[in-house]
């Protein structure tokens, strides 16, 4: 009887610490935001829980016996605009702390703990060894999913930024080869037509090396992606809210096709918080049921002029070579 009578005052104390730190964090964060306790319980009700001014009074005193709801961290820490964790493990990441009763580590590895990161058998009541992350492979599995869409979105804005780039970069060199040809140009003016027009092949050269670097970013991106899911799926995980759809590189090409522009579709991530596959998804599927938009392009209003007449019986559409022959110049 003595012996559990210890524990329980171990708990209790274990417990209180751990209230201490959390009211001393919210006292402190909302200072530094310069909110008064009835600031912050209105912004608790505004979240949907309201936690009242003498409720946030006790909490910051730890005057509640230790007592805090899981609910409670939750919006304070959403109306302190905290991470939850910042207020259970708040600064000095190198203090050593009780994270569990009679159980120290420093602040940041049980920072790391209690986000699924780090995961040590000694920390651990049931027997046996427990390897490094076993425990917390359901948690790194998501995190290396969002961790994997997230890269994935980011190159897929700058991959169709690119190829519009290149596009212009294109269209910008088969004008300037198009006026090196005109049979008025001397010698000199000739001579520094070709100069621009090998300066702009070496420019759409240079965002093609660009673009090949990108597509093996998405690809990679998108496979680690998949991995991550084969492994929640292989845990048991229920994934199946997820649809796959298609590749990065075919969600790039459904974009430039449909006309989107990195800027819309940084929105539809930004309004809606969906997945990247689904979002394009929905975007082609509303825009099949009407006329797909012209993607906005290099404005060539001003260039046009400049474009020559087709020679013979080439056809206006006919490309022009990325890189004249060197002999086309000197025989002039």
């Amino acid at each position: 009887m003595q012996s559990r009578q210890r524990g329980s005052e171990q708990a209790a104390r274990w417990s209180g610490t751990v209230a201490e730190r959390i009211g001393n964090a919210v006292r402190r964060r909302r200072g530094e935001m310069k909110m008064s306790a009835v600031q912050l319980s209105k912004r608790t009700a505004d979240l949907g829980y309201p936690i009242t001014r003498g409720a946030i009074a006790k909490i910051e005193s730890n005057s509640r016996n230790g007592k805090l709801d899981i609910a409670e961290l939750m919006v304070l820490a959403a109306a302190l605009e905290l991470p939850p964790i910042l207020l259970i493990f708040p600064d000095r990441p190198f203090e050593v702390i009780e994270f569990l009763p009679n159980r120290e580590e420093d602040s940041i590895y049980a920072a790391l703990w209690f986000t699924g990161e780090w995961l040590e058998s000694r920390w651990s009541i049931s027997a046996g060894d427990i390897s490094r992350g076993d425990g917390a492979a359901p948690i790194i599995l998501m995190r290396q999913f969002v961790a994997s869409q997230r890269k994935a979105t980011s190159a897929i804005v700058r991959l169709v930024e690119y190829e519009r780039k290149m596009d212009q970069a294109v269209f910008e060199h088969r004008r300037l080869y198009g006026h090196s040809k005109h049979a008025d140009l001397g010698r000199e003016e000739a001579r520094r037509a070709m100069d621009q027009v090998h300066a702009a092949a070496i420019e759409i050269h240079r965002w093609q090396s660009e673009i090949d670097k990108l597509r093996v970013e998405v690809s990679e991106a998108s496979e680690a992606g998949a991995a991550a899911l084969s492994g929640m799926q292989d845990l048991g995980i229920d994934v199946s809210p997820y649809s796959a759809g298609e590749t990065g590189l075919e969600l790039a090409q459904e974009m430039r096709n449909r006309g989107m522009t990195p800027r819309d579709y940084i929105k539809e991530i930004d309004d809606d918080g969906q997945l990247v596959e689904r979002i394009v998804q929905r975007d082609i599927d509303r825009r099949a049921t009407r006329p797909a938009e012209a993607m906005p392009a290099f404005d060539p209003s001003n260039l046009l002029a400049a474009m020559p007449e087709p020679e013979g019986d080439r056809e206006p559409d006919d490309e022009f070579p990325v890189d004249p022959p060197n002999d086309d110049f000197e025989g002039r």
